[in-house]
């Protein structure tokens, strides 16, 4: 997914994975290659955030835990009971 604000240079680039085994930071650095590509190279002119939706995280939490502009969200971060 992309969503786009052109008005504030504001973009996020997202995916969603339902699998059994976690999400890596190789999955992390797919996306963040995907965004770089829409971007053509240049994101320094826009204020970037990247959000994974996923059954689970292998060690790409730990790793992400520093980085503002990446954010990661299970079932139980969406669903409202």
């Amino acid at each position: 997914m992309v969503g786009v604000n052109r008005s504030e240079r504001r973009v996020v680039f997202g995916e969603a994975r339902w699998r059994s085994t976690p999400v890596t930071t190789r999955d992390l650095d797919a996306l963040v290659e995907k965004g770089l590509l829409w971007l053509r190279g240049d994101s320094s002119r826009w204020d970037v955030q990247y959000a994974f939706f996923a059954r689970s995280f292998g060690q790409i939490s730990a790793a992400s835990g520093d980085d503002d502009a990446i954010h990661l969200f299970t079932a139980q971060d969406v669903i409202v009971a």
